[in-house]
């Protein structure tokens, strides 16, 4: 099974109300990541080094945040039957969220604020709605093709 398949079964799988705690508890598990204090400042030796790892840490704000947005985007699924509704507010509810998240970090040792990191968050929201919508479209791709054996 490829990703596509997997992705396509996780986007076409029925949502009930309950499945709004999804991307709730996905933003308390953010929520606890983000309170993690971040680096103290450092020697001009390892400089490098601590802008290498500034670096990977912001990467992960793309997947961290299309996850919750494909969260959002499903759960909606079972309280709304207006897709282009569904879409906005899957993206307004994940960027106030990114929004909500940098306010956080100004409050935690060593992590600042930045709106690299809140347009990174709304780079993954916007990814992860455009391979929702692609993968609602591709309902077939979800069933496993069989192949006849030689």
């Amino acid at each position: 099974m490829n990703i596509m398949h997997a992705l396509a079964g996780l986007a076409n799988r029925p949502a009930t109300r309950y499945s709004l705690l999804v991307p709730l508890v996905y933003m308390a598990m953010i929520f606890g990541l983000s309170s993690i204090p971040g680096i103290p400042p450092v020697h001009e030796d390892v400089h490098w080094q601590h802008r290498l790892l500034t670096v990977l840490t912001n990467s992960i704000h793309v997947p961290l945040f299309a996850g919750l947005a494909w969260s959002w985007r499903w759960s909606l699924t079972a309280i709304m039957d207006n897709t282009r509704r569904m879409i906005s507010l899957t993206f307004v509810l994940t960027l106030a969220y990114g929004i909500f998240d940098e306010w956080h970090q100004g409050f935690t040792p060593y992590r600042t604020p930045s709106l690299t990191d809140i347009m990174l968050d709304a780079t993954g929201a916007l990814l992860a709605v455009w391979l929702f919508s692609r993968c609602r479209l591709a309902k077939d791709v979800a069933t496993p093709i069989h192949y006849r054996s030689s």
